[in-house]
């Protein structure tokens, strides 16, 4: 078990979607920074959550 998953292990999790949502990288800004920097894409997701924009 990763750190992360003991530290939310207390919390309880809901199901709210039947598949992931996508993650991009986001080079140049990672680049620019010298970090390895990630998006999670919430406005690709089903059941109208996340804002919408850029969604197909």
């Amino acid at each position: 078990m990763s750190r992360i998953d003991t530290l939310l292990s207390p919390f309880p999790r809901a199901g709210l979607l039947s598949q992931p949502t996508p993650l991009e990288r986001l080079d140049r800004l990672s680049q620019d920074l010298g970090l390895d920097l990630w998006t999670q894409r919430d406005a690709l997701a089903a059941l109208g959550f996340g804002s919408g924009a850029g969604a197909p």
